[in-house]
């Protein structure tokens, strides 16, 4: 579900051309939050029109992703479950980040934009493959047939 969600923080990003604009990392231009972050009244359509707004809800998306993937890594090696697919979330999560950052500084050229988002896809991918790993594992019993007499 971040993921995803993540996703359509990002659609909302290249929409915006929010890309084009704070081209530093890990600060914004040097602020932790973007200048005039509630400029729009009423205050709630900032996060929809706000382009520095934003820029700073998909970074903090992909911090919150990158913890939950190392999380995730870590709880499926403990529980020696899932591991490969565990890996490959994490994997394509750094991946991720890093080419976010680099698509950043670089003022977003359309070719790492673009790689940008297909690498979004195949992370989601892994993240469903890793949820159908770990349920194929915890499938339920089949109910016990009464018997007819």
């Amino acid at each position: 579900m971040l993921v995803y969600l993540q996703m359509l923080l990002g659609a909302l990003v290249a929409g915006l051309h929010a890309g084009l604009i704070y081209n530093t990392w890990p600060s914004m231009d040097g602020r932790v939050f973007p200048e005039h972050p509630f400029f729009h009244q009423p205050w709630w359509v900032n996060f929809g029109e706000n382009a520095g707004l934003a820029q700073f809800d998909h970074r903090i998306g992909a911090y919150i992703i990158a913890f939950s993937a190392l999380a995730l890594w870590m709880a499926s090696h403990r529980a020696n479950v899932a591991r490969t697919s565990a890996n490959a979330v994490l994997a394509v999560t750094g991946f991720q980040i890093v080419l976010g950052i680099v698509t950043l500084v670089s003022q977003a050229p359309v070719a790492l934009a673009a790689l940008h988002q297909a690498t979004a896809v195949a992370l989601f991918a892994s993240a469903i493959w890793h949820a159908q790993s770990l349920s194929a594992r915890v499938r339920p019993q089949p109910a016990p047939v009464p018997d007819p007499r």
